[in-house]
């Protein structure tokens, strides 16, 4: 899926997607967009690209982020750049179609 097709990991830059008030019947019609990230053109579809955020709500709502519960609203976010390291090894041996 790509949700945030434009995202990238180390621009150090949030990439907040948002659907805005849509009919379930037309939430229906986009969802399968996602699989090929044509969503980004639908008007109630809506990115932000941020370095913090404050999530906040009229009534206590859960939050989520990366599909995982995170809290209740209102929850903050902030970018930590270079916070990530990553160790790989330097050549591939064998892979499952070998």
């Amino acid at each position: 899926m790509k949700f945030a097709p434009n995202a990238l990991i180390d621009d150090g830059y949030l990439d907040i997607f948002i659907v805005n008030k849509i009919s379930r019947l037309e939430l229906l019609r986009v969802f399968p967009k996602v699989y090929t990230g044509e969503h980004i053109t639908h008007p109630a579809v809506e990115f932000i690209r941020a370095k913090n955020i404050t999530l906040s709500t009229a009534t206590p709502m859960p939050a989520f982020a990366d599909g995982e519960p995170v809290g209740m609203a209102p929850v903050q976010a902030e970018i930590a750049p270079k916070a990530l390291k990553v160790y790989a090894t330097s050549a591939r041996t064998s892979s499952v179609a070998d």
